[in-house]
This record gives C-alpha cells, sequence and structure tokens, in this order.
C-alpha cells in the first residue's frame, strides 16, 4: 500500500476536453466547425508538491493523473506504478515470456504478468538467488527501509521503480564477477550498463531495461531549440504547451515500442489523431490537445 495517502490532486477528468460532436455553444455556432477548447492549468493543490505525475493500477488500464506528495491510497492494498508522464503510463515495457539475462550467469529477468496479461503489459523482474560472491543478506532496503551496507546494493528491478512508489527490495552483495552478455539496462543513478550484473557490481539497482536517455540529460527539441530528436526520439510536447507555437521548448524522449489498447484520443502536433497519447508518441509526435483533432 503506498504510505502517501491522501486526495488525488487534479484527475483525467479535471481537463477542460473539446468534444468534436454534440451540441456546440452560442459561441461555437458562428464558426464553420466546433471548437477546440484549451484544458485548464493543473495546479496543484494546496500542500501537494508541484511536479504532476501519472499513476496506475497493475490490474487496471486507467492512468490517472496526481501531484507528488499526494498520491491516492492504493486500492485493496496493492501499490501505484509510478510515471513522470502520460506516455510512459500508456506505454508496454514487455508481454509475456520476454526473458533476459541478468549478466551474473545464475539469474534472469523476466516479463511478470501475472497482474496485467489482458492488458498484454506486464513489467520486468529479476530473480535474486545467490550468485558467486552476490549474496543476499536478508536485510531490506528501499525508501522507508533505508540503505545497503558498504559492499551491498539495493536490488530494485524495473517494477520496483528504484523505490518511488515506496516498493521495497533487499540487501545484496556486490558481484565481483559478471558476464559479458550484451542486455543494456538503466541503473538506478541514470547510468547504462551492459547487463543487471553491470550495475550491481556498480551498486545499483535498475530502473529500466534498455538504455538510459542521452547522457547530459534531456535534450532541448522545438521551438527554438528545432528539430534535435534523433530517429527514435520524439518531441514530447504535451497538452497546454501549443506544440512549440508560443516558443515552449519539450524534450526528445524514447518513441514507445507498443501501446497499451486504451482508447483516450489525442489530437497531436502533425495534426492527425491517435488513438491515445502513447499513440502519437510512438508515430514521433507530441500531443497538441486532448481528444479527437478539430477545426479552431
Amino acid at each position: 500500500m503506498s504510505r502517501f495517502p491522501g486526495a488525488i490532486g487534479l484527475g483525467l477528468a479535471s481537463f477542460v476536453i473539446a468534444a468534436c460532436g454534440g451540441s456546440p455553444s452560442l459561441d461555437e455556432r458562428s464558426h464553420d466547425g466546433p471548437l477546440c477548447l484549451e484544458p485548464e492549468p493543473a495546479e496543484a493543490p494546496e500542500g501537494c508538491g508541484a511536479t504532476r505525475v501519472w499513476v496506475r493500477m497493475p490490474q487496471s488500464s486507467e492512468c490517472v493523473s496526481a501531484f507528488f506528495g499526494c498520491i491516492p491510497e492504493a486500492r485493496d492494498g496493492g501499490l501505484w506504478m509510478q510515471f513522470n508522464s502520460l506516455v510512459e503510463c500508456q506505454a508496454i515495457t514487455c508481454r509475456a515470456g520476454d526473458t533476459r539475462p541478468a549478466g551474473d550467469g545464475c539469474n534472469t529477468c523476466s516479463c511478470a504478468t501475472e497482474a496485467a496479461s489482458n492488458l498484454e503489459r506486464g513489467y520486468w523482474r529479476c530473480t535474486n538467488a545467490a550468485c558467486g560472491s552476490a549474496v543476499p543478506t536478508g536485510k531490506a532496503c528501499g525508501y522507508w527501509e533505508g540503505v545497503c551496507n558498504s559492499g551491498e546494493f539495493c536490488a530494485f528491478s524495473p517494477a520496483d521503480a528504484c523505490s518511488s512508489t515506496d516498493a521495497p527490495s533487499i540487501c545484496i552483495t556486490q558481484p565481483t564477477v559478471c558476464t559479458s552478455e550484451d542486455a543494456p539496462v538503466c541503473g538506478c543513478n541514470a547510468t547504462t550498463y551492459p547487463n543487471r550484473c553491470g550495475a550491481a557490481r556498480a551498486g545499483t539497482g535498475i530502473r529500466a531495461m534498455g538504455a538510459c536517455t542521452r547522457p547530459g540529460g534531456p535534450v532541448a527539441c522545438g521551438a527554438r531549440a528545432g528539430a534535435t530528436c534523433t530517429d527514435d526520439e520524439y518531441c514530447a510536447y504535451v497538452t497546454g504547451d501549443l506544440c512549440g507555437a508560443a516558443d515552449a521548448e519539450a524534450t526528445c524522449r524514447p518513441r514507445p515500442a507498443a501501446c497499451i489498447a486504451m482508447d483516450a484520443p489525442v489530437c497531436g502536433c502533425d495534426g492527425k489523431t491517435y488513438g491515445n497519447a502513447c499513440e502519437a508518441a510512438k508515430a514521433g509526435t507530441g500531443t497538441s490537445s486532448e481528444g479527437a483533432c478539430c477545426s479552431k
């Protein structure tokens, strides 16, 4: 259960979304088509952090908007999965049957889908069996449990989100030998390692399978920054940014490989309607507005 009980800051329902249908208002009747209204700005409620996040229960396809420090009480004793953007919340991380070597010659990382098989979506978890010099100590670690002793690491898997959602893990002694298996991971310290064992030897758990975003932090894109994203990235504009029309810049983010089947249409910065924000990002574009594209 999340240890941040409280009210949801602003949920999906808090946006003013223009419907491209239904009865137009008096103001709209003088135009050729329905207007697309801009969303109301999301403001953090009193007592909440200013950082907006997205949370989702493992067995659900609903992504809920909240603010850091005011994460809602998890249902049925579960843990929220927390994401930095709506696209990340709607993206598919792995599928049932997917496996990867941990890189220590003993453990493996597999796609855990027991709670989300109907969504064709799972979360990477790695086994923590003793392997050579890497031996579990029996000590818990994480946001509330604390850090491990010197010479140990907290064995976070991507499903634990490096304890950003309070998920604990266990302390394991750092390995001294790793294999040469090529299975890149992004460590909890935002550094890319050749495999999970390489991260463990450096003393860190893993935040995500695959390399971290480009070194040096997010790269600015759009507006005056220009087209700086690579072919496997997209300029991550979100609703309210006007896709850079008012000189607002965004940052380059990796394009998701696949998206959950969720009907939450958005209008992309390319003027096309997509099934959800993740589908737009997969196609290489940010989001201009919630709902289908319509005339201004």
